[in-house]
C-alpha cells in the first residue's frame, strides 16, 4: 500500500508540465533577444575600416564602425537578417545571419578596395636622342584603396592582348607597355585601332573598362605655366604656355572641353596659331564649369605633343 501511494505521487509530478522560459534574459527563452555584432577590415592587411555603414534587414538598424572598425546591433528579436556593409570606395558586402533566441553572433567582413580608372592613353614617341627610334606607349593609371596588387593589367584591341607593367607602387597604380618599332610606317599602323583598357586585383575585382586609341606624338611637351592643374580662371585670362623647341612648320591648336568630354570633340577649340608664348583665351562660348585644357604642337609629319591640365571656369 505504502509503495502504492508513493507511485501514485510520482505519477502526478511527472505529468506537471515545466514551468515556461519567458523571461527575456532566459537563454532557453526562444523569444529572447540577442546581438549581432562583428568587424569591417580591409582584404588586404586587415587593417580596420572606420566609417563604414552596416544596415540590418529587416527594420532600419543602421551602424557605423568605430575606429576599431566594429559595429552592433542589440536588442534584436530571433529571426533570419541580412547585414550589409558600404564604404566609400570599397565594395559592399553583405551576408546573412540566423539569430536563434539569446544568442549574440560575431561575424567579420573583409572589405576589397574599388578599382577606379583615373586615365589611359596609347601614343608613340618619336625620338632622335641617340639615333631614330620609335615607341607605342600604352598607359593606364588607377586608384586602389588598398596597396594596387594588381594580379593583371590589359589592353586589348581586336589584333593584340597586351599585359602591362607597373611604374609605381602606391595607391596610384600607373602602369605602362613600351612596343619598339623600327620606323614610322609601322606605328602608324596602330593609329586609329581602339584599345580597351581594365584592371584586375589579387581579390576579383575588376575594374571599369575604358578604350583609347593611338595618338602618335613628338616626345617634347608644351609647359603650361597658367593655369595650372585645377586651377580657377575668368574670362580674358590668358594662357600662358612655353612651347617645345620647335622648327619651322609646327603649328598649334589649344582645345577645351568639359571634363568626362571627348578630347577630339571639343567643347571649344581655338584657330591655328604660330607658335608663341601665351594666347588668350576665348570664353563667350564657354558656361561655368570643370574643363580639360589642351595645348598640342603639331610638326609637318602629323605628330602632336600634347599637354593636358584640368581646370575650372567661372563666367
Amino acid at each position: 500500500m505504502r509503495y502504492l501511494y508513493f507511485l501514485i505521487i510520482f505519477l502526478l509530478f511527472s505529468c506537471i508540465p515545466n514551468a515556461p522560459h519567458k523571461n527575456p534574459l532566459d537563454p532557453e527563452n526562444p523569444d529572447a533577444t540577442g546581438t549581432i555584432k562583428g568587424e569591417v577590415i580591409t582584404l588586404f592587411g586587415s587593417n580596420p575600416l572606420p566609417g563604414a555603414l552596416v544596415h540590418l534587414f529587416p527594420g532600419s538598424h543602421i551602424d557605423t564602425t568605430n575606429s576599431e572598425g566594429r559595429f552592433s546591433f542589440s536588442p534584436l528579436q530571433p529571426n533570419d537578417y541580412i547585414v550589409s556593409v558600404t564604404k566609400d570606395m570599397y565594395i559592399s558586402k553583405a551576408d546573412t545571419v540566423l539569430l536563434i533566441g539569446g544568442e549574440e553572433k560575431e561575424i567579420q567582413f573583409k572589405l576589397n578596395g574599388n578599382l577606379t580608372i583615373i586615365d589611359c592613353s596609347v601614343y608613340s614617341v618619336h625620338s632622335f636622342d641617340a639615333y631614330e627610334e620609335y615607341e607605342a606607349v600604352l598607359t593606364l593609371t588607377f586608384f586602389d584603396p588598398d596597396v594596387p596588387f594588381a594580379e593583371s593589367v590589359l589592353a586589348e584591341s581586336i589584333y593584340d592582348t597586351l599585359f602591362l607593367q607597373p611604374k609605381s607602387n602606391d595607391s596610384l597604380g600607373i602602369y605602362e607597355k613600351r612596343i619598339h618599332h623600327t620606323s614610322l610606317s609601322t606605328i602608324d599602323t596602330l593609329i586609329g585601332i581602339s584599345f580597351s583598357f581594365w584592371a584586375k586585383d589579387l581579390g576579383g575585382a575588376y575594374s571599369d573598362t575604358v578604350s583609347s586609341s593611338l595618338v602618335r606624338v613628338i616626345d617634347q611637351l608644351p609647359n603650361i605655366i597658367f593655369p595650372a592643374d585645377s586651377d580657377t580662371i575668368s574670362t580674358g585670362d590668358t594662357i600662358r604656355w612655353v612651347p617645345p623647341d620647335a622648327s619651322p612648320g609646327f603649328y598649334t591648336l589649344i582645345k577645351m572641353w568639359e571634363f568626362g568630354g571627348n578630347g577630339d570633340n571639343p567643347n571649344w577649340m581655338s584657330d591655328t596659331l604660330l607658335i608663341t608664348d601665351s594666347i588668350y583665351i576665348f570664353t563667350e562660348t564657354l558656361k561655368s564649369g570643370e574643363y580639360k585644357l589642351s595645348i598640342e604642337a603639331h610638326d609637318s609629319y602629323g605628330d602632336i605633343s600634347r599637354t593636358i591640365n584640368r581646370i575650372f571656369f567661372n563666367q
